[in-house]
């Protein structure tokens, strides 16, 4: 299964990587659409949406409110000659964030919060447009931060990277610590296999990468425990991410959320620290570097 998983991961990296730094924007946009129309599908179940045209009944919801936003709010028009998002879009970071926050609590309290949510499959969608729709902004936020301006154009691109960097040191660094240190359960009744040293641990990762690339990208000291506070608070939420996929699936008796990815199950099981990750990144970054 590992060698299956890094085989899986080698050939994802370079296509991910290739497409945050070669697209233009609204083939980028596209880009994202189709991951978030594929995160729609594999969604469907863990709403209770068993049969095919149910399921693509949710991934066509999905694919109009994507295509209503680009087309009232044109996503090369993200942010303003100032450096502020567009409003429509803040809103939405926003609420996606908003959700995690209530996601954490649903976590926590896990299992005797499902009884709100579990068998009702309008609050699962809910949650859904909630998980993809902030994460398609964030995505495109992201990349497009200061492309605009002369000699910037990668600027996004970079720090797109830098996010997709501290979502893998933490869930890379979680897994080896956990599997060296691990004794003490997180969150045993939504997974049973993550640790509170394996949590330590990823935080401890995230720390060591954001030190790094200070120094090689000879940052302001004074900015250093800004950078590292936004990359914590990133790594946690990501962390949230993949326990509330867990949560949805563990309730719903499902095991993964597709066979798309050899050794990783869905494409969901790989972006879902990330979908979380990104709208609290571009927030704090934005507003506080």
């Amino acid at each position: 299964m590992l060698k299956q998983r890094i085989i899986t991961g080698l050939i994802l990296a370079p296509i991910t990587i290739g497409c945050v730094y070669l697209l233009e924007t609204d083939f980028f946009a596209i880009f994202c659409s189709v991951v978030i129309m594929i995160g729609a599908w594999e969604w469907g179940p863990m709403m209770g949406l068993d049969k095919t045209p149910s399921r693509l009944g949710f991934v066509a919801f999905i694919t109009a409110l994507l295509g209503a936003l680009a087309y009232f709010f044109p996503v090369g028009a993200m942010w303003s000659a100032t450096g502020e998002l567009f409003g429509a879009y803040q809103s939405i970071l926003l609420a996606g964030a908003a959700w995690w926050l209530v996601s954490a609590a649903l976590i926590v309290s896990y299992p005797g919060s499902s009884t709100t949510w579990q068998h009702n499959m309008l609050l699962k969608g809910v949650m859904g447009v909630l998980t993809l729709v902030p994460a398609w902004v964030a995505f495109i936020a992201i990349r497009t931060l200061n492309i605009e301006i002369e000699g910037q154009f990668y600027f996004g691109a970079n720090l797109l990277f830098a996010s997709l960097m501290i979502v893998w040191a933490a869930d890379i660094g979680a897994y080896f610590s956990g599997k060296k240190f691990g004794k003490n359960k997180l969150m045993p009744l939504v997974s049973p296999n993550k640790t509170i040293e394996g949590f330590v641990g990823g935080l401890i990762w995230v720390a060591i990468l954001v030190v790094a690339l200070n120094i090689g990208n000879s940052t302001e000291v004074a900015l250093y425990p800004v950078y590292l506070i936004i990359a914590i608070v990133t790594a946690v939420v990501s962390a949230i991410g993949d326990l509330s996929e867990s949560m949805l699936k563990r309730s719903a008796n499902i095991k993964d959320s597709g066979s798309i990815l050899p050794g990783h199950g869905g494409l969901l099981d790989r972006i879902d620290s990330l979908v979380a990750a990104t709208p609290v990144f571009i927030l704090l970054y934005s507003n506080f570097a």
